[in-house]
């Protein structure tokens, strides 16, 4: 975009000479790309930047946030931005994006990485479309194409070769196997790169940053939700004089790598200062106390996405809290005939088979609030003797039995049949009844809501569905839908509180996600067994259309209680609609 100067009409701008009729945006481009620097009369590269973005975007909402990262793209070389959800970093950082690379296309390569092709189409790429699509300067003279697994904005003259050369492009971790040879053999005099969710690229991506940053005008980003600080993401946020030498309330520093630190700290966000609410896509007041109410301040949660800030050494994270298995440890009193319920966790070889028998019922008359207090709980011992049966039947005529000697019906009995108790759920089917019912564990969250208050989906919040799985019932638990832990294996306690979870960057935010089972049994030598099959009765319950907050999931118009209850379990669960599931419920 430099402009050609001309030898006959000629009109002065910042001590140079452009052609009488030149665009003040391209002026203003070509003496941000060339800038004259203060110390010999000019206003240097951010003046002129600045003097671009309010022509490209005027009505573009400025604020404290985005003013530190535009200051930091011209001034710095390597940019690592740590802070809350919802601070607009992706968003004004694809602005900028899109004007340094409008503003000299001819030479540069720009480079967005991020995890998942679907939160590069949510987040960075999106925003740069949106930035495309707000600009005051239409039509744009840039081609944008998108395929299964990049996205690519390069102007509509090049040629395919020179479109190779010179672009922005986009790309996943995941689905583009060769995105560290991408991002280091792409060569440009003006070379950006820029790494989304950060905290979750693997090493490779961070090694091959290396080669390109010694383009004659490079710089690299890193952006992210802080979680683990013993990381290549907290090692490049690491302050030159150490973690002791900053704190949760500073807003940047230099960094022990090399280049500047932006903190984006929720508490003190432009909505925060001004005590309402001034950017509405912004943190407000009230998401900070929605979170503070769930998790608490001494949270994974509070420090992550309200103070953009890596949790304190030795804090972890619990699915159910010390509070949480207080408030369920005592057996519910019901004042009416209950029913008896089962979960079994059909574990083989060196784990426990477990069986928890409890109870199911309402505590008001007539009420569909229905609650689950544990009873009992049962081990399956096996015969391994020369004529024993195979250990999927001796589990199962196991269920049978003690199931049958307790009175739980089929449609009260849930277990776990992913993987190899499989063979225990066909057998219970055939053998029991159609009724019994069946979680698979692997997977990824479902698209139902965890609470009756909260529209969010659980593939909104989670990460997978055991995850789901464990904090529904931890939700239960906290509301006093299920309790008599007391009465069950101390070991179901001791599973409860010890398993832990973690923040993970996904494609709509912040997920959680729970320790995974192979962790859990590295770190105290067992599996959570225990904890699962407590967990199961979560789900039984919300196949009931029961749920946490509110109490009813779901309001039906069956005209029977048989139709209600059929009704409530089909649509409580759609993602478990087999037609072996639900089918006489």
């Amino acid at each position: 975009m430099c402009a050609v100067i001309s030898q006959v009409r000629k009109t002065e701008a910042y001590g140079r000479l452009y052609p009488k009729d030149v665009l003040r945006i391209a002026i203003e481009f070509d003496c941000y790309v060339r800038p004259i620097p203060k110390a010999q009369g000019g206003l240097g590269a951010e003046y002129h930047f600045r003097q671009a973005f309010k022509i490209l975007w005027p009505k573009f909402e400025m604020n404290e946030w985005c003013d530190m990262l535009i200051h930091a793209w011209c001034t710095e070389k390597i940019i690592t931005v740590m802070g809350h959800q919802r601070a607009s970093k992706t968003f004004t950082l694809a602005h900028i994006l899109y004007l340094d690379y409008w503003a000299a296309a001819h030479k540069t390569l720009t480079s967005v990485a991020t995890v998942t092709f679907e939160g590069l189409k949510l987040r960075m790429w999106g925003d740069l479309l949106r930035a495309v699509e707000t600009c005051s300067i239409k039509p744009h003279p840039f081609r944008i194409r998108s395929t299964t697994n990049e996205c690519k904005l390069y102007p509509q003259e090049f040629e395919h070769q020179a479109g190779e050369r010179f672009q922005i492009h986009g790309m996943s971790v995941s689905r583009t196997s060769d995105a560290p040879g991408r991002i280091r053999g792409g060569h440009a005099d003006r070379r950006r790169i820029i790494l989304d969710e950060a905290q979750d690229m693997p090493d490779a991506i961070e090694e091959a940053c290396v080669n390109p940053l010694s383009a004659p005008d490079a710089k690299l980003v890193r952006l992210s939700n802080p979680v683990e600080k013993v990381s290549k993401f907290g090692d490049a946020c690491e302050p030159v004089g150490g973690w002791s030498s900053v704190d949760e309330n500073d807003l940047q520093w230099e960094a022990k790598r090399g280049g500047i630190v932006l903190h984006f700290d929720g508490l003190q966000s432009p909505n925060m200062k001004a005590g309402h609410t001034v950017a509405p896509y912004m943190l407000s007041q009230e998401s900070v106390d929605m979170i503070e109410k769930k998790h608490g301040r001494d949270s994974v949660q509070f420090w992550s996405l309200v103070r953009g800030w890596f949790p304190p050494d030795g804090l972890v994270a619990k699915v159910f809290p010390n509070k949480v298995i207080e408030t369920s440890r005592t057996p519910i009193i019901f004042p009416f005939p209950t029913q008896p319920c089962a979960s079994l966790d059909p574990a083989f070889e060196s784990d426990n088979c477990v069986l928890h028998i409890g109870e199911i019922g309402a505590q008001v008359f007539g009420s569909r609030q229905l609650k689950i207090s544990g009873k009992e709980t049962i081990l399956c011992k096996f015969d391994a003797g020369p004529n024993a049966e195979p250990k999927d039947y001796q589990v199962a005529h196991f269920v049978m039995r003690e199931c049958r000697t307790k009175g739980v019906e089929p449609r009260f009995f849930i277990m776990d049949k992913t993987g190899n108790a499989r063979g225990v759920f066909a057998i219970l089917q055939k053998e029991w009844s159609r009724d019994v019912q069946g979680i698979e564990y692997g997977g990824s969250a479902t698209e139902r809501p965890l609470r009756a208050d909260d529209n969010r989906k659980c593939s909104e919040i989670y990460l997978w569905f055991v995850s789901e799985l464990w904090f529904r019932a931890s939700e239960y638990c906290r509301e006093g839908f299920i309790g008599g832990l007391d009465n069950l294996d101390p070991r179901t306690k001791d599973d409860l509180t010890a398993r832990r979870y973690f923040l993970k960057q996904g494609t709509k935010g912040m997920l959680m996600v729970v320790e995974s089972k192979k962790d859990f049994k590295g770190r105290l030598g067992r599996s959570p067994d225990f904890g699962d099959t407590l967990t199961q009765f979560g789900e039984l319950l919300f196949r009931q259309g029961v749920a946490p907050g509110g109490g009813i999931m779901l309001q039906l118009k069956a005209s029977s209680a048989w139709d209600r209850s059929r009704a409530r379990a089909i649509a409580a669960s759609s993602r478990y609609n087999e037609a072996t599931e639900f089918a006489r419920f």
